[in-house]
């Protein structure tokens, strides 16, 4: 029988398929689930309830949504209804912070936004809630809000936890990104400097550095942001996530700045470096294909990517679009933007 194990190794790996399917096999092996849960030891709760996230989490990451909401509504897990759930209360006492956070949040991926937004503040006013968790609780409520495009909601939302939080680094600049979503350049560049007198700021010279990146980029300063990316991959330690954004970023300064030979270079690193980062990067793909259209050989380029890191490191979430090959998969649908894109 598979275990809890191997299922976090899938999930690692992206098989949301067979994560979902796997999570129901063993769901069923039980003979139980999630919604008579009262009788059963904690431990074997809180398995069975993991198993489920992992199932319904599964089906977001395939967009499969719908088949996520149906499958909690017909459990009695449907958020929008169910206030108990949402406060762990009664026969819902034990469903852990994580599932009650992504079954509010939900209804917002099926164009429902301001069922998760209600849905949210009845966690947020259900209690006391410690601080990692009311973090993870706030950042979803402000990702409802931009998902639907209410900056207003989601920059007035941070500002309230800046104040709360003064010397959090994170929420700074989060309230950074927001303004420069909406092109307040001198907001963003604020919260930025207030993110620099934060006390994180002395061990997390990355995220100043990335920050200070973004302003430049926005500014039309290529130069600028090219030096802050270079800061960051001159750290001595930086993980690999953190360094392959930078030579994303570090690509697309170098597009910009008319030097295309340089900006694939860049992103062919990244992709032949860290293939399973890679893989996970639409965005970097895309304009990886971008360049590639824009020099000789394009098609021959593209199939040696999708053969040393679409092939071995790509998930069931992989969408094939982004390498632009129309002629080889004629059955995609269009619709992508030619203009690179850059990573945040």
């Amino acid at each position: 029988m598979p275990s809890l194990d191997n299922l976090e190794t899938l999930f690692s790996q992206r098989q949301f398929g067979r994560v979902a399917a796997m999570a129901r096999y063993l769901l069923t092996e039980y003979t139980l689930h999630p919604a008579p849960l009262l009788n059963v030891v904690p431990d074997m709760i809180a398995f069975l309830y993991r198993l489920w996230f992992l199932r319904l989490f599964s089906f977001s990451q395939l967009e499969r949504h719908e088949q996520a909401q149906n499958e909690c509504t017909a459990m009695g897990y449907d958020s929008r209804t169910n206030s108990d759930l949402l406060v762990a209360k009664g026969a819902y006492a034990h469903v852990p912070f994580e599932l009650r956070l992504y079954l509010a949040a939900l209804p917002s991926l099926l164009g429902q936004g301001p069922y998760s937004i209600a849905c949210l503040y009845t966690i947020l006013t259900s209690g006391h809630i410690p601080y990692d968790d009311r973090l993870q609780l706030e950042g979803t409520l402000v990702s409802v809000f931009m998902l639907m495009k209410d900056y207003v909601s989601a920059s007035a939302r941070l500002q309230l936890l800046v104040e709360l939080y003064p010397d959090a680094i994170d929420l700074w600049v989060a309230l950074a990104r927001v303004a420069l979503q909406v092109g307040h350049v001198e907001a963003a560049e604020q919260c930025v400097r207030q993110a620099e007198h934060c006390p994180a700021a002395t061990y997390r010279k990355d995220i100043i550095l990335a920050h200070r990146a973004y302003l430049a980029i926005a500014r039309g300063d290529n130069d600028a942001a090219s030096q802050a990316l270079l800061g960051i991959l001159a750290q001595a330690k930086l993980d690999l996530k953190r360094k392959s954004i930078a030579i994303h970023n570090l690509g697309i300064c170098q597009l910009y700045s008319g030097n295309v030979g340089q900006a694939i270079s860049y992103l062919e690193s990244m992709a032949i470096d860290t293939p399973d980062l890679a893989a996970m990067s639409h965005e970097l793909l895309f304009n990886l294909a971008t360049l590639y259209d824009l020099t000789d050989k394009s098609t021959q380029r593209k199939c040696r990517i999708l053969a040393q890191v679409v092939a071995p490191w790509a998930g069931d979430n992989f969408d094939p679009e982004c390498l632009k090959l129309p002629a080889m998969i004629s059955a995609l649908p269009t619709g992508a933007s030619s203009q690179p894109n850059p990573s945040s």
